[in-house]
């Protein structure tokens, strides 16, 4: 996008008379005029010079008035700003971005937030840049004068400062004897009359000015009500004077508006109102940015101006940094070598650590971990506890996480090779229908499990039994609304015994859009010890890096197919929040945890989650015994609680188990080690680690928390790859 403009010379219009008496510098003219164009030139005290800076060689706009008598003996230039393009602009601090709309009378600007009464509404129209205006400095003329000379000068005052000695050990050296030191300053605005107000280029004589959006301008005062600083009062209502003099603002005019110093393709329009700048640099293509930028298209439709808005039609781009930190999510989402960063803003379960009640937002009770919906309309996306973009990442070099650690790519999770009958029935040696119908119906029935009640979700079964069914009424595997999210390399799980896991992710789809209805399950594979101490399965995944397309499909599905068999099938886990309509006569709803194993009858049965704890028995003398016996297992990952303490499910409660009064220490670790502390309460994340795709498509969400994990996870996996025996495990024993 370009914008062409049509330099004039704009120190013509500025000058207010002339003696036409030649000049090198200011010095060489009366005191009320400048020296412009080689001749003295007296202006008003709202125009503007230009002469260079000797301490910076910068050509720097000048007021005419107020400014210190250094500056007069600068030789005079060309105004800097002149026939800058929007960007230059903006980069440039000596200048101002100047803008107009077709909205004309009655536009407004817009400030993010809802206007106030009587300002008007927030205006629609598209705006365009249209010159680029020059800001003149101001010098503190007071700054160096000495007492004599600062009472003589009415700008000035003599200001005495005691120069006094502290006592005590801590005085330091004392280089004075209490004398009052004098020094200069300039007045406050607020000292000045109007007259001297006038000569004042940081000063108004209108101190609370009243925006006029309908007319164009700002209203007049015929009186004086006093003097204010001209700059203290941000941009919004601000009058055209004071707006082109601050660099912290731009003006917004009518059609072939163009304020008094910049050159514009056009002029004679008015002035409409005064708004923040954002320092954003706008763009059409890559060649309106700098080297190393990119033109952004991405998400939104940006306009020139703090909150103007671009209609559809006309968009403007933004120049950010080129890679994937200038993407925004849709185009990171989009470039596989790119990772969308995804934070959460606050807990589901904000007051749920110190064991009472759970609540949310404030105080408002939750209407269900991950779920919206709540009392009073109060809904998890408004409070931001749904995981949010925040960022987005280069992949980086060597091991890219997105191919070697967790792939979710789309074009590689929708081939019919990950789709959820043929791994279910793979894993199971069985059909799929008659295990998924077995497998759910545990978690909407009451189900015993190592003796202890696991109880029926709230809506979860009928939930299921709105599911399409087959002709022999078991729950048709084929159309379960389950698609796969994620395969996931957990080489940080390796023992002695094994190289970890590999693991395949699935979301129900339906959950994108029905926060009251979500699910995610995960089926969990042994990889097989390679008898070199892993590092032979670590090259494997290392080496899916390089590839890309139909390659890293097919070298994906080799490492996945002799995995998936009855006999590599550790475990299938689902985690789920199928609540329906919220009851508040019953306990809050949250996010549940489940595991199953494969039984002898080739199907998925219930059982205790060995990373638990039963909360009656957290503080039991012998459970403390034997968390403090077995530390240095619980931190490695390498044991998990004995069955007696364990629970058939986990919930996202937010209450964490208290262990010891006395040794917080304890405490942390167990709730570290546990379901519902490593989805929630002792990771701040969502108890979803990999949530659903993005808009339903695109890649999965996946936590803040996991985002990390995973760059620690990609070195650990090079380590391995590269031969290390005993490479150091960064990373939390996340199961």
């Amino acid at each position: 996008m370009k914008w062409p403009l049509l330099v004039v010379s704009s120190w013509l219009v500025l000058l207010s008379g002339c003696t036409k008496t030649p000049c090198t510098t200011s010095s060489e003219c009366g005191s009320g005029e400048s020296c412009v164009a080689a001749q003295c030139s007296a202006l008003s005290c709202d125009g503007v010079y230009y002469a260079v800076d000797p301490t910076s060689g910068q050509c720097t706009p000048l007021a005419p008035c107020g400014n210190s008598e250094e500056v007069r003996g600068w030789l005079p230039c060309d105004n800097p700003c002149a026939g800058k393009s929007e960007n230059a602009c903006i980069l440039d601090s000596r200048c101002q971005p100047a803008y107009s709309t077709i909205a004309g009378a009655g536009a407004a600007p817009c400030i993010g937030g809802p206007v106030d009464a009587g300002v008007g509404a927030c205006g629609t129209a598209p705006k365009s840049f249209v010159g680029c205006n020059a800001v003149p400095e101001f010098k503190d003329p007071c700054a160096k004068r000495d007492a004599t000379s600062c009472a003589a000068d009415p700008r000035c005052e003599v200001q005495r400062v005691e120069c006094g000695c502290l006592a005590g050990p801590d005085a330091g050296v004392c280089d004075c004897a209490g004398d009052l030191q004098p020094t200069c300053r300039i007045k406050f605005c607020a000292e000045l009359n109007e007259q001297d107000c006038k000569g004042r280029p940081d000063c108004s004589t209108q101190p609370s000015p009243q925006p006029v959006f309908a007319t164009g301008g700002t209203t007049t005062k015929d009186e004086f009500f006093g003097c204010s600083e001209r700059f203290n009062q941000g941009c919004l209502g601000v009058d055209e004077a004071s707006c082109v003099r601050s660099p912290r603002c731009h003006a917004v005019g009518e059609s072939c508006f163009c304020p008094p110093n910049a050159s514009c393709a056009c002029g004679g329009g008015k002035f409409l109102f005064c708004e923040a700048n954002d320092g954003v640099r706008h763009c059409g293509d890559e060649s309106d940015c700098n080297a190393g930028e990119r033109c952004n298209h991405d998400d939104e439709c940006p306009a020139p101006g703090v909150g103007g808005i671009f209609s559809s039609s006309s968009c403007a781009g933004v120049c950010v940094p080129a890679g994937c930190k200038g993407y925004g999510e849709a185009q990171c989402d989009a470039d596989h070598h790119c990772a969308p960063v995804y934070s959460l803003n606050c807990s589901p379960y904000s007051g749920g650590g110190g064991g009472g009640a759970p609540t949310f937002c404030g105080g408002v009770p939750p209407s269900g971990g991950g779920g919206s919906g709540g009392p009073g309309g109060v809904s998890m996306d408004q409070c931001g506890c749904e995981p949010s973009f925040s960022s987005c990442e280069d992949n980086g070099e060597g091991c890219d996480p997105g191919k070697s650690v967790l792939i979710r790519d789309p074009a590689i999770l929708d081939d019919p090779f990950w789709a959820f009958p043929r791994v279910l029935g793979l894993v199971t040696g069985a059909d799929a229908s008659a295990v998924s119908d077995h497998l759910l119906s545990q978690i909407g029935t009451s189900n015993v499990v190592g003796g202890k009640t696991a109880e029926p979700r709230p809506g979860a079964k009928a939930f299921f039994d709105g599911l399409p069914r087959r002709s022999d009424g078991l729950i048709d595997a084929a159309r379960i609304p389950l698609q796969p999210t994620s395969l996931s390399n957990r080489l940080d799980l390796a023992d002695a015994t094994s190289c970890g896991e590999a693991r395949i992710t699935y979301a129900i789809t339906v959950g994108v859009q029905d926060r009251r209805h979500r699910m995610t399950l995960i089926v969990e594979l042994s990889q097989p010890y390679d008898n070199a101490g892993c590092r032979n399965v670590a090259k494997s995944w290392m080496a899916l890096s390089k590839l890309d397309g139909a390659a890293l499909q097919s070298a994906l599905q080799a490492i996945y197919t002799p995995l998936l068999t009855p006999a590599n099938l550790k475990q299938l886990r689902t985690n789920e929040f199928l609540v329906g309509p919220q009851d508040f006569s019953k306990p809050l709803a949250a996010w549940e945890l489940r595991e199953f194993h494969l039984g002898a009858d080739a199907r998925l049965h219930q059982v205790l989650l060995p990373l638990s704890v039963d909360p009656t028995q957290a503080q039991s003398t012998d459970f403390v015994q034997w968390v403090t016996a077995n530390q240095t297992g619980l931190k490695k990952g390498t044991v998990t609680f004995p069955a007696q303490y364990q629970m058939p499910t986990a919930s996202e409660d937010g209450v964490r188990l208290q262990v010891s009064n006395f040794d917080a220490t304890l405490d942390d670790l167990v709730n570290s080690q546990t379901c519902a502390g490593c989805h929630t309460s002792s990771t701040n994340t969502a108890f979803a680690h990999v949530g659903e795709r993005f808009r339903g498509t695109g890649r999965a969400e996946i936590s803040q928390f996991l985002q990390e994990e995973l760059k620690k996870r990609a070195r650990h996996l090079g380590a391995v790859a590269a031969g290390a025996q005993n490479a150091v495990l960064d990373v939390k024993p996340m199961h």
